[in-house]
């Protein structure tokens, strides 16, 4: 999990919706025409796919991530963030908390999608970053790519 330390994160057990909510996203990023890649790490080991995504209210965000491979295993994970974050940090926070537990799970062939062409162009240095915080994001996941 990216912790910058002014933030407080916490970790909430996920409720039906929000499960179905990530279960939603992975067969809407499967078929998705509007799907980015951000990565490919190329080897003959088996592929494995991080779809992530994050909304934020006034107060607070929820962020997820779906790492699933060519198998049909499926892990998912969504975390509540007490803190007032922005539209794009969601759209950050849980990138960095898929490559962090992608690194855990030793995955080695990791494609990375997004539907959000705005973090992966930031991430590629192709759009300007506006928001003071997302440069520390940023800087943290290339650190982890």
């Amino acid at each position: 999990m990216l912790m910058l330390s002014e933030l407080d994160i916490t970790i909430e057990k996920p409720k039906a919706i929000k499960s179905q909510a990530l279960v939603d996203l992975l067969k809407y990023a499967k078929s998705s025409k509007a799907e980015q890649e951000i990565m490919l790490v190329e080897d003959n080991e088996e592929q494995w796919v991080l779809y992530f995504d994050g909304d934020s209210t006034k107060n607070e965000g929820s962020v997820g991530i779906v790492i699933s491979n060519n198998q049909g295993e499926i892990f998912k994970k969504d975390v509540k963030l007490a803190f007032p974050c922005s539209h794009n940090e969601t759209k950050y926070e849980p990138l960095a908390m898929g490559l962090d537990l992608a690194k855990e799970m030793k995955i080695l062939n990791l494609k990375i999608c997004d539907d959000s062409n705005l973090v992966i162009r930031q991430l590629n240095e192709d759009f300007a970053i506006k928001e003071p915080s997302l440069i520390k994001y940023r800087e943290e996941i290339q650190k982890r790519l």
